[in-house]
């Protein structure tokens, strides 16, 4: 959810991080929403590697998490094109 939010949240994030001196702000919480995207998808074939699990129950858990992953990042990915403000979006603040 970090990640997503850092692009749903671009603006108020961007002047946060300015307020706090961040160089180029805009982008940096663009990349840094980019990282934590690329961090589940780099931690789940690295960490969650029920393939080489011997354990029954280690294996079973690895496996969960990793399937439990993949959706989130291709979800993620597919929210991040969509066209915003979305057309069923809720108005708040």
């Amino acid at each position: 959810m970090a990640g997503f939010n850092h692009s749903k949240n671009l603006s108020p994030m961007g002047q946060y991080a300015q307020a706090k001196g961040t160089p180029a702000p805009q982008l940096a919480v663009v990349g840094t929403g980019v990282m934590l995207l690329l961090f589940l998808l780099g931690a789940s074939f690295q960490i969650h590697t029920y393939w080489k699990e011997k354990d029954a129950q280690a294996r079973q858990a690895d496996k969960i998490n990793f399937v439990k992953n993949m959706p989130l990042v291709g979800a993620l990915l597919m929210i991040l094109i969509l066209p915003q403000p979305w057309p069923l979006s809720l108005k708040l603040g």
